[in-house]
C-alpha cells in the first residue's frame, strides 16, 4: 500500500500528462467533449505547471524541515549565544530586583536608577538576598575620563562646574544607598576607582535561573543607542560567566564606600 501511495505522489501528474497527450493524439473525445490541438497543448502545459509548483512546494517544505532541524540542534548545542535585547521588552530594574532570591548585583557609573528604587532594594535585603552595589569613585579625574569618552544626557561632564556637580551627585547617591541599606550584613556598597565600561544587573548568579542585563558603554554613543545584552546561564553560559568574572575582578579592586 505504501509503495502505491509513493508512486501516486511521485508520478500521478506525469501519468495525467501522458494520458492527455495520448487522448489528443488518438483524437479521443471523452463524453463528446470537443477540443483543439491548442486546447490540448494548454492542458498539458497547465498540468506541467501544477507539477512544477508541487515540486517547488515539496522542495520548500524540505528546506523548512531542514532549517527547523538545524535550529533545534543549535538551541541544544554547547556553543554560547549572546542576544542584544529589545529595550522595549527588557524588564525594568525594579522587576529584576523583585525577582532576586539569592543574590543581586547592581553596578554602574552613577546608579541614579538604583537610588530611585532604593526601597525595593531594601525589601530584597529584608528577604535575605545578598546585595552587591558597585559605583564609580567620584574623583575629579574619573569624572573627566567619563567626559572624554561618554555621552551622558543627565550629567555635564565637560565644564568645570558640571564635573563638580557630577561628583556631588554620585556622593549623594552613595549616601542614600548606604543609609537605606545600613544594618544588613549581607549588603555591601563599594566604589571602584576607574571607569566602569559595563553596567550590570545580575540576579541569582549561582542558580540555574541566573540572568543578567549588561549595558555596554561605548565611546561617544548615547546609552539608549548602545547594546544592551541579556544573558542567562542556561542559554549563554559562557558569556554569562565571562561578564560575571569581569565584574568580580572590578569588585576585588574596589573599596568600601
Amino acid at each position: 500500500m505504501k509503495w502505491l501511495i509513493a508512486f501516486a505522489r511521485d508520478y500521478a501528474l506525469l501519468v495525467i500528462c501522458i494520458l492527455i497527450a495520448t487522448l489528443g493524439l488518438l483524437k479521443v473525445h471523452i463524453s463528446g467533449v470537443q477540443y483543439s490541438d491548442s486546447d490540448l497543448i494548454l492542458a498539458v502545459l497547465g498540468v506541467l505547471a501544477v507539477s512544477n509548483v508541487a515540486e517547488r512546494l515539496g522542495i520548500l517544505h524540505s528546506l523548512d524541515q531542514r532549517l527547523a532541524d538545524i535550529q533545534r540542534r543549535t538551541e541544544n548545542s554547547r556553543h554560547p549565544r549572546i542576544e542584544v535585547a529589545n529595550r522595549s521588552e527588557v524588564p525594568r530594574l525594579g522587576e529584576r530586583v523583585g525577582s532576586a532570591r539569592e543574590e543581586l548585583v547592581i553596578c554602574g557609573p552613577s546608579l541614579d536608577g538604583a537610588v530611585s528604587i532604593v526601597h525595593q532594594i531594601t525589601a530584597a535585603a529584608q528577604r535575605g538576598v545578598r546585595v552587591k552595589i558597585l559605583i564609580t569613585l567620584s574623583t575629579r579625574e574619573n569624572m573627566k575620563q567619563y567626559g572624554r569618552h561618554l555621552t551622558a544626557a543627565n550629567y555635564d561632564l565637560v565644564s568645570q562646574q558640571g564635573l563638580t556637580s557630577a561628583q556631588a551627585k554620585i556622593r549623594h547617591n552613595i549616601t542614600i544607598l548606604k543609609q537605606a541599606l545600613d544594618g544588613y550584613p549581607q549588603v555591601e556598597v563599594r566604589t571602584f576607582d576607574g571607569l566602569i565600561w559595563c553596567g550590570y544587573v545580575m540576579v541569582d548568579r549561582g542558580s540555574r535561573q541566573a540572568l543578567m542585563d549588561v549595558q555596554v558603554y561605548m565611546y561617544k554613543v548615547p546609552v539608549d543607542s548602545a547594546p544592551l545584552l541579556q544573558l542567562t546561564r542556561e542559554s549563554s553560559g559562557e558569556w554569562h560567566d565571562f561578564f560575571s568574572s569581569a565584574f568580580d575582578t572590578m569588585w576585588s579592586d574596589s573599596v568600601a564606600a
